[in-house]
């Protein structure tokens, strides 16, 4: 599944230039039933093997497994940005 950062605003994050890049902090089921543990997220070489996300075509984007995830059970994904805010959005996989 490919995450890509917007602002409030709908427009994308342009600053490539940051110390510390977007990461993930945390994937998991509402129902607790499973998580992903962050050192397995097999990002694969496209995020270099980390939770950071890479700066690319000018946006942050991650480039997330949901291997290990349940399908129609509704998951989160909490990024936390370089000032150090954490954010939370809901998928499910179908």
């Amino acid at each position: 599944m490919k995450l890509l950062l917007f602002s409030a605003g709908g427009t994308g994050f342009t600053d490539a230039d940051v110390e510390t890049p977007p990461r993930i902090v945390g994937v998991m089921t509402d129902d607790f039933s499973s998580y992903l543990l962050l050192d397995n997220l097999e990002a694969g070489e496209a995020n270099d093997d980390g939770e950071d996300f890479r700066f690319a075509d000018g946006n942050w984007v991650y480039n997330l497994s949901t291997r290990g995830l349940q399908r129609r059970i509704k998951s989160s994904v909490t990024v936390e940005m370089p000032d150090g805010r954490q954010f939370v959005t809901g998928f499910a996989l179908k």
